[in-house]
């Protein structure tokens, strides 16, 4: 299961490259975990890419609060339609993660954090909140954010994560400062162009290009053109889901 999340996650990042269709759908779940003891709600938007976006609320939780959920939707053929998606806590850190399968009216699969693999079912279709709607309607100007983070990685327990940092620069352009240690440390600057809300950055000494496509509580930063191996080290590079600050 562990290799079936961490390929749903790199498709993730390999089809944020071009604008999709704008069509978003709403989905609002309740279930449990760990074979009914606790009860959880997940609230997702889709967008006809696959790329989701929503919230999870533990309603037994001390606090119950919304935590932010990024992750895509797709379909293979030893699976069928699955949802890969992750939690985010407000500074950047992967929570957790759930891999679930639709069959019929019900999702169902895993919730993971580190070496804690349990069950997590959802049949009761609920009400959307209005007030959380809206987290793939891409950022305007004034919602690009000047400084997004990730840390991660709660599959594996490894201390990862970066940091992408945006300036507006004239009418279609963002300079950028991004570094990242994945586990190699990959750092870039300069000026991009900045089109449709998504911007293509290029770092000419590694040959390499990536494009940033901002929303209102994150961006997604994809690899176009991989780093040259010898420049920024093996596996490192700029492509994840950035929450802003």
């Amino acid at each position: 299961m562990k290799k079936t999340i961490i390929t749903a996650m790199m498709c993730l990042m390999a089809v944020i490259g071009v604008r999709a269709q704008e069509n978003i759908t709403y989905e609002a779940w309740e279930g449990t975990l760990n074979k009914g003891k606790t009860p959880v709600q997940v609230f997702m938007e889709k967008r006809d890419d696959g790329l989701v976006a929503g919230w999870i609320r533990y309603p037994q939780a001390q606090k119950p609060e919304y935590i932010f959920l990024v992750g895509n939707a797709g379909e293979q053929e030893s699976v069928g339609q699955y949802i890969s998606i992750y939690e985010y806590q407000k500074n950047g850190h992967q929570n957790g993660g759930m891999f679930l399968k639709k069959e019929g009216n019900t999702y169902s699969g895993t919730w993971q954090h580190l070496d804690k693999e349990i069950d997590i079912v959802l049949t009761g279709n609920i009400d959307y909140p209005e007030e959380l709607k809206g987290q793939l309607t891409p950022a305007t100007r004034k919602e690009i954010g000047r400084r997004y983070t990730f840390s991660y990685d709660h599959i594996t327990g490894d201390e990862r994560g970066g940091t992408a940092e945006f300036t507006i620069k004239g009418t279609e352009k963002l300079s950028y400062n991004i570094s990242v240690y994945a586990p190699n440390i990959a750092e870039g600057e300069g000026v991009g162009a900045l089109f449709n809300n998504i911007m293509t950055g290029v770092e000419e000494e590694a040959n390499y290009e990536f494009h940033a496509e901002f929303f209102p509580r994150f961006c997604i930063i994809t690899d176009i053109v991989g780093p040259e191996m010898g420049f920024y080290g093996a596996w490192t590079s700029f492509a994840h889901v950035y929450i802003k600050r």
